[in-house]
């Protein structure tokens, strides 16, 4: 653990408290990578601290200004009620102890719940999608992570959306938090990795597939379009990123005779990652619904052409920089693939367009247009729950930190 005193002498200091709830969620994944990026490229003159339950080994962020506070309350299912209470007690002691000028949390559901942040400093959440009030069916058929969703987005001092899009699917159901939204996108810096020499170029052509395989992510899709190309072409392969196929994955991979042309990479690091992108033909991102889709941003970034599905914020993401298909119909994307695999000159064209786009995006922006939001927040909460900052310690923060933009 970092110790807060070893930064402290810096005058004057912002403090964030980050409750690392995304961390215990999952290992790994897109809005991981977000928070990773968004701590590591703060201003200078804001220090950060994270609340978790263990040290995460991927996308974690990297900074040295960093505080973290971990502790383990991971109990068995019976007892989850007795866990909550843990975290609650957790969030509140770090809470005392740093007294943070705001609250930042990686997920929906914080940490130590919101009763413990409800007459605390401003509150700020980042909403990624809408996708499980689009798709209740699929993902939350009792609605209990859209409720969360909802105390989250009501608590909310201010509310960063990762695309347009998503800000106007979130305006949909609460026109009211208008005023307390902001669209803020993501970045990659993956094509930036330095490649390594252990990596073998593979002996057959691939397509690739990276991130989660939801029922809303279209994989199945991608499984039906990809029969139709191999039936045209039986040395090309499918290498998909991300965790292990389930029993009924794998029976659905082998009723379609892709036993052998479907290739689980796995959760990998990012040079490989980065060198799994660059050696395949194309990317392909069949989702039905997307917040804002970070593997479109990498592919590209990777020199990587793409071929996704024109729907929800992807053609916000790409613009002109990616082949686009209906991931409804049943011919479509294996229609463009055949396609896209058989021009050359087009999959040139949209690696420079991806490359052109790519420099739109930077982490140092994103960072810079999120530490803005919680100046925002700071005001509104001022306002509407008379929290109190000292004006002299923010007027003489912003003099120190804003010239450095």
């Amino acid at each position: 653990m970092s110790e807060y005193s070893a930064h402290s002498r810096r005058s004057p200091q912002f403090k964030v408290l980050y409750d690392g709830m995304i961390f215990h969620r999952q290992e790994a994944g897109g809005i991981n990578r977000y928070f990773e990026k968004l701590i590591d490229y703060l201003p200078e003159g804001v220090d950060p601290a994270i609340t978790l339950s263990k040290c995460p080994t991927n996308n974690f962020p990297k900074s040295e200004r960093l505080q973290m506070f971990v502790k383990s309350f991971n109990l068995p299912r019976p007892f989850r009620k007795v866990s909550s209470a843990i975290r609650a007690t957790r969030l509140e002691s770090v809470q005392k102890l740093i007294a943070p000028d705001l609250i930042h949390a990686t997920y929906y559901d914080t940490l130590g719940g919101f009763e413990k942040i409800s007459s605390g400093p401003p509150f700020v959440v980042t909403v990624h999608d809408m996708t499980h009030e689009k798709f209740p069916h699929l993902l939350d058929r009792h609605g209990k992570h859209a409720e969360l969703k909802r105390r989250a987005i009501k608590r909310a001092n201010a509310i960063i959306c990762v695309s347009q899009h998503t800000r106007n699917d979130l305006l949909e159901l609460y026109p009211e938090c208008e005023s307390r939204t902001r669209v803020i996108y993501h970045a990659t810096e993956l094509g930036d990795v330095v490649p390594t020499d252990t990596i073998q170029t593979p002996l057959r052509p691939y397509i690739l597939y990276v991130g989660s395989r939801s029922r809303y992510k279209n994989f199945r899709g991608l499984l039906d379009a990809f029969r139709t190309v191999v039936s045209r072409d039986d040395d090309l392969q499918l290498r998909t990123v991300g965790s292990e196929f389930s029993k009924n994955e794998m029976k659905n991979i082998d009723e379609l005779g892709l036993s052998k042309h479907v290739i689980n990479q796995g959760i990998v690091n990012d040079a490989r990652l980065a060198e799994l992108y660059r050696k395949s033909l194309c990317f392909v991102y069949p989702s039905l619904y997307e917040g804002f889709g970070l593997p479109l941003l990498e592919a590209m970034s990777c020199d990587t052409p793409v071929l996704a599905a024109n729907n929800s914020c992807i053609p916000e993401v790409v613009r002109d920089a990616a082949l686009l298909f209906d991931p409804k119909s049943k011919t479509d994307l294996a229609d463009a693939l055949t396609f896209l695999l058989h021009n050359p000159c087009v999959r040139d064209q949209l690696v420079i367009e991806g490359r052109m786009r790519c420099r739109e995006f930077s982490w140092e922006k994103s960072a810079r247009q999120t530490f803005e939001t919680y100046e925002t927040a700071m005001a509104a909460a001022r306002i509407q729950t008379g929290y109190r900052l000292s004006m002299n310690h923010f007027a003489d923060f912003n003099s120190q930190v804003h010239p450095t933009w």
